[in-house]
C-alpha cells in the first residue's frame, strides 16, 4: 500500500452486460486526510464511482476511516448523490456493515502472487507487475480475481484488475491516472 494524504489513483471500470454491451464506470481511489475517529489516528481513503444512466450522473462515495497503525476500519461513510444532489447518506461501524458496503480496502495477500508481468493501461506501462491471483466461490459460481499492482500507484497500487466468474470475464478495472 502506498497511503499518504493526496495521493489518488482513478481507473476506467467495464462491466459487460451482454455480448455486445459494457457498462461504463469511473473509479477513483483516494486518501484524502488524516483524522481521529474513536480516539485512533486515521487514512480517511475513499472510493468514488460515478457513471451516467439515462442522462443522469449517480455517484456513490465510500469513504473509510483506516487506523494508521494496523489499517483496521472503523468506520464507512456510504453517500449516494444523483446529478450532485446528496440523496442518502450512512455512517456504518465495520461489525455492523450489510454485505452491500462491500469489503473494507486491504492490501493484497502476498501469498496470492503468481507471478510478474509487464502491463500496459491508459496511464502508460508498468514493467514487473506483481500479478495476484484469487479463486473463490460466489452464489455456486467460481470467481477469479486477477490483479497486477505496482509500488508507484499510490493508494492499494492497482494497475489493473480483472474478475472472471466461471470463466468468463466480467468486470475489468484499469488505471487512467494517478498521482499525489
Amino acid at each position: 500500500m502506498n497511503l499518504r494524504v493526496g495521493a489518488y489513483a482513478n481507473y476506467f471500470m467495464a462491466v459487460p452486460v451482454n455480448e455486445t454491451l459494457s457498462f461504463n464506470v469511473a473509479l477513483k481511489m483516494s486518501v484524502d486526510r488524516e483524522e481521529t475517529c474513536n480516539e485512533t489516528l486515521c487514512w480517511v481513503s475513499s472510493m468514488t464511482t460515478e457513471f451516467i444512466l439515462d442522462h443522469n450522473t449517480t455517484k456513490m462515495v465510500f469513504t473509510w476511516w483506516l487506523s494508521k497503525d494496523k489499517l483496521v476500519p472503523l468506520l464507512l461513510r456510504m453517500q449516494t448523490y444523483m446529478n450532485d444532489t446528496l440523496l442518502v447518506q450512512q455512517d456504518i461501524y465495520p461489525q455492523q456493515a450489510p454485505p452491500e458496503a462491500g469489503e473494507p480496502p486491504q492490501p493484497i495477500d502476498p501469498q496470492s502472487i503468481v507471478g510478474y508481468e509487464t502491463i500496459m493501461v491508459p496511464a502508460g506501462m508498468f514493467a514487473n507487475c506483481a500479478k495476484s491471483e484469487v479463486k473463490t466461490v460466489q452464489e455456486g459460481h467460481t470467481v477469479v480475481t486477477d490483479t497486477w499492482i505496482h509500488p508507484d500507484v499510490p493508494v492499494f497500487g492497482i494497475v489493473k484488475m480483472e474478475m472472471y466468474r466461471d470463466g468468463k470475464l466480467y468486470t475489468r478495472i484499469e488505471l487512467t491516472s494517478y498521482g499525489g
